[in-house]
């Protein structure tokens, strides 16, 4: 395994969207979102939306979808985030930027960094990304962290909505970003989180639209 790290071009100039899996996004029009902003796609929301960037922590994800991953991957940039004991278990994708990840902390604020800190989930790993691309104004989309009526996700592309992940896990998530929200505080990021029913309690919270629009 060879250990990339993230650099520049940075992304303090603009709003950077971070775009998860949740239901909130159900019928979502990727249009909505403006072209000013930069945009990095979780999992599958990274092959569903027109995105700067994409991450992932997860290994099935990755190995279900090699292909189309390894052609986003020739022209955007791919972070994949591995656990040092661990690492074999990531496929190999070709271009693809493989990062350390760690356990505890908030990301960075090193100028060229190797390691994101993940939280348990890709979506946490992809607010680590953000920080360490230094971004200073970040909106979270899907990022519900548990069940709207009987889906988990916007997608179907993962099977058995609501059966991956039970309530307690999905508030275990949440709670993960508690620990990092004070110290973004501390180092004068900004995030809002567009999705009101969200778990995520430690961000302040607007609809989408209302989001979009400050962005806009």
């Amino acid at each position: 395994m060879i250990w990339g790290a993230v650099g520049p071009p940075w992304w303090d100039d603009r709003v950077t969207v971070v775009i998860g899996g949740g239901p909130s996004l159900s019928g979502f029009d990727p249009r909505a979102i403006p072209d000013r902003a930069h945009i990095v796609g979780v999992n599958q929301a990274m092959l569903d939306f027109p995105c700067e960037a994409g991450i992932s922590i997860d290994f099935g994800f990755v190995a279900r979808n090699q292909v189309r991953l390894a052609e986003f991957a020739e022209s955007r940039p791919l972070y994949l985030a591995v656990s040092d004991r661990r690492p074999e278990r990531m496929p190999a994708i070709q271009s693809a930027v493989y990062l350390r990840s760690v356990s505890e902390g908030l990301s960075g604020p090193d100028d060229y960094s190797s390691a994101v800190v993940d939280g348990g989930t890709s979506g946490f790993a992809a607010l680590q990304l953000a920080v360490l691309k230094r971004a200073r104004h970040i909106v979270l989309l899907g990022f519900d962290y548990g069940l709207q009526g009987d889906r988990d996700h916007y997608h179907d592309a993962y099977v058995g909505h609501g059966a991956g992940a039970d309530a307690a896990t999905w508030q275990r998530w949440a709670e993960n970003f508690n620990v990092i929200a004070p110290q973004m505080v501390a180092r004068g990021i900004e995030v809002i989180n567009a999705s009101p029913a969200s778990q995520i309690s430690c961000f302040p919270k607007c609809s989408i639209e209302d989001a979009l629009h400050a962005v806009s």
